[in-house]
């Protein structure tokens, strides 16, 4: 049975009155394999008038993770929209005001099947923190089991049908809990004043961490080695310490590699370096099909000498990798996707559900990948009027098709920008890309 999706439709216009910003919302039927426009999109009074009297405007960033959905407004809200018992869908304001600190913002959000985090930054000092929470409402317990060390602080939310008091038992087992991740200060080898966390992705049950200094880490599930860690039996199944991965045939710390960001599979990581290689590590990514307990670079053959690796998407057990030259690589078999965009490509980026990939061609051609590269054949409302603006693509039970706009970066996302930009063709570090569930035709 379908859920019914038009609170996040009504929500979304309501927060896009002009409706700038979203350009597509479907529903997806996961046993068809396909989606469905939702009809007439119309923003609610009833809704509008919530969110104006809670403060809350615009959207900053959108992402759907099963049948949950979050939003981050423009306002430093994040609205929480997730079925209840009944299967109708409720939603949320989650009150962030006494987590952060007056001069941090949020700079980036990741999901994964269990959890969420939020990545903040002082804007003064450039520290970042590590923020975390359930997803679920069946977890009332001080104790995050993904790592080893947090700081709670009580859960604040507004609910929607409860006007506009803020609550923090709303939830039906108990007082839930935000766990800031303080592994990394207890790390022998992490340099407190000058290293800071600043991208993070999520496996199913496993986080990934990258830092400024291009290190990489995760804690949580280590059942295929999806940590970069080995495995050893029962006891190695959830890593309950941040530790930084471990790289195959690394002989000297020259050439370590530094890391920009990182994909997810349900138990796999994959991660882009600054220099344009691709790492994995994971479920069945062993040359004989077994699992593979460190990170291995990616070699395939096909490759030309003036080419290298610029953006990369996951599914659930699937991974694109896309290069300079918009050829397209399925990291499983080593193998070149063949595809002909049959237009002059500018940009091209790369997303993905848990089951599809889509390849977004100058921001204005959505092109799907499943078994084979299929045009979608609908067009695009508001391509023209956002010259600053990427086209993003986010799925769950309902995908959400929007205009990202690109500015409000940390500064030392900008400093990476500056270092990288003379050789990037992909404005990979702009993109929140995440392994989503769902799928289109």
């Amino acid at each position: 049975m379908t859920r019914h999706v038009e609170p996040l439709h009504n929500l979304l216009f309501s927060l896009d009155p002009n409706r700038s910003i979203i350009e597509k919302v479907m529903e997806s039927h996961y046993h068809l394999n396909t989606a469905t426009f939702s009809g007439e999109d119309n923003s609610s009074p009833k809704n509008t008038s919530w969110l104006r009297r809670c403060g809350v405007f615009g959207i900053r960033n959108i992402l759907c993770r099963e049948s949950w959905s979050y939003i981050l407004t423009e306002s430093g809200h994040l609205l929480e929209i997730h079925p209840d018992s009944n299967q109708a869908m409720t939603m949320t304001l989650q009150i962030l005001n006494h987590l952060l600190e007056p001069s941090e913002k949020i700079i980036h959000m990741s999901a994964g099947h269990h959890f969420l985090l939020l990545l903040v930054q002082d804007m003064i000092t450039q520290k970042t923190r590590v923020l975390a929470k359930y997803c679920n409402n069946q977890t009332s317990d001080p104790c995050f089991y993904y790592v080893q060390s947090v700081k709670c602080y009580e859960q604040q939310v507004i609910s929607h049908e409860g006007g506009e008091k803020i609550v923090t038992t709303l939830f039906p087992m108990g007082k839930k809990w935000w766990y800031e991740i303080c592994d990394f200060q207890n790390m022998e080898d992490w340099q407190v004043d000058e290293e800071n966390i600043i991208f993070t992705s999520c496996a199913n049950y496993s986080i990934t961490f990258i830092s400024n200094k291009g290190r990489i880490f995760a804690s949580g599930s280590n059942t295929f080695g999806e940590c970069a860690q080995p495995v050893v039996g029962i006891s190695s199944m959830s890593q309950h310490q941040v530790l930084e991965c471990r790289i195959e045939q690394l002989d000297h710390w020259k050439e370590r590699p530094f890391f920009v960001r990182s994909v997810n599979g349900d138990h796999s990581i994959i991660a882009l370096t600054r220099d344009h290689r691709v790492f994995y590590c994971g479920c069945l990514l062993g040359q004989d099909g077994s699992d593979l307990e460190l990170l291995r670079e990616f070699n395939p053959m096909g490759m030309d000498t003036d080419e290298y690796f610029v953006d990369i998407a996951s599914c659930s057990f699937s991974t694109l990798i896309l290069t300079n030259k918009n050829k397209l690589f399925l990291l499983e078999t080593h193998t070149i996707i063949e595809w002909k965009p049959n237009v002059k490509i500018v940009t091209c980026r790369i997303f993905s559900t848990s089951q599809l990939f889509f390849i977004v061609v100058n921001d204005s051609k959505i092109f799907s990948y499943e078994s084979s590269v299929k045009e979608c054949n609908f067009v695009l409302n508001n391509q023209k009027s956002h010259h600053h603006s990427h086209l993003c693509i986010t799925g769950g039970e309902i995908i959400v098709m929007y205009w990202k706009k690109l500015k409000e970066e940390s500064k030392s996302i900008q400093n990476m920008h500056e270092k990288l930009s003379h050789s990037l063709s992909v404005d990979f570090l702009l993109d929140v890309t995440l392994c989503f569930n769902g799928a289109i035709h």
